[in-house]
């Protein structure tokens, strides 16, 4: 009578359980991810030191504690989710597909996670609201049941395949090996065939760059030696001459009046030191 007035009378105590596995999961999340970290770091050691076999029978203890990181991450969500439903959980007794997966997978923790004792009170208390059948179906895996999948197996892990052994260790090989400046880089075999099959190839981008580079020094050089001999003609054009201010010049016919005349008895020495300096300056130019 009650229960149909009221609702669940035990809703607040089970609101204040899933709470407490909340904080619970937390703590263990941290110290749980404290000890992967440590064992990457000692597999990561192992196989920078050239010991694989003892990497390889590490990594299977690896793979088991981030399984397990996995169920708290699913539990804390799982919980989550009934906080949000608890109200629905209250005023009625049916139990919808998504609230019966989160139900279930509690249940089904509480028998296999013994640092959760909060979740063997929960297992109780659903039992009552949902009947002991109900319970049951979920904590043996009864046909009918609806407990994740993902905790299920990582759950139920007895060993680790070699295959999956090997991908953790090529994971961890490139992930913390490949960065460091002093590390050793780990490859597969099919990854080191294909290393050596790409040190024999070459970039043809590298010949087209060192073409177009020599072509721009080669225009940058000729553009010197026009700019050059153009400067070297406006000196032998100028410098011989200079302005005859109100002098003549006197020819076999009469006298006349030029406005240039010629420098002197050193005009042919000066016209042939010039050409010798301007055909030394092409040379090195050229060079």
């Amino acid at each position: 009578m009650f229960d149909i007035l009221f609702g669940w009378r035990k809703a607040s105590k089970c609101k204040k359980l899933v709470r407490g596995v909340q904080c619970r999961l937390k703590l263990l999340k941290n110290k749980r991810c404290s000890i992967v970290r440590q064992l990457r770091d000692d597999v990561a050691q192992l196989l920078k030191y050239g010991h694989d076999q003892s990497a390889f029978d590490r990594v299977e203890q690896l793979f088991k504690d981030e399984s397990i990181v996995a169920v708290y991450d699913l539990l804390d969500h799982f919980c989550e989710f009934i906080l949000i439903h608890l109200s629905y959980i209250r005023k009625h007794k049916d139990c919808p597909n998504d609230i019966n997966e989160a139900v279930s997978t509690l249940i089904f923790a509480s028998a296999r996670c013994g640092d959760l004792p909060e979740l063997r009170v929960i297992r109780k208390l659903f039992g009552e609201r949902y009947g002991q059948r109900f319970a049951m179906v979920a904590l043996e895996l009864l046909p009918g049941n609806l407990v994740n999948r993902q905790i299920k197996e990582n759950l139920s892990i007895q060993s680790v395949p070699n295959d999956v052994k090997y991908r953790l260790l090529d994971e961890i090989a490139r992930s913390c090996l490949q960065p460091g400046p002093l590390a050793l880089e780990y490859y597969s075999e099919l990854q080191q065939e294909q290393v050596n099959k790409n040190k024999g190839d070459q970039d043809p981008r590298s010949d087209v760059q060192t073409s177009c580079n020599g072509d721009e020094g080669s225009q940058v050089q000729a553009l010197s030696i026009v700019e050059a001999e153009r400067k070297i003609v406006l000196v032998d054009l100028i410098e011989p001459y200079e302005l005859h201010r109100g002098t003549g010049c006197t020819g076999a016919v009469g006298t006349h009046t030029s406005p240039f005349r010629p420098q002197g008895s050193g005009y042919g020495f000066r016209i042939f030191f010039r050409k010798f300096i301007s055909i030394a300056y092409r040379n090195d130019i050229s060079r």
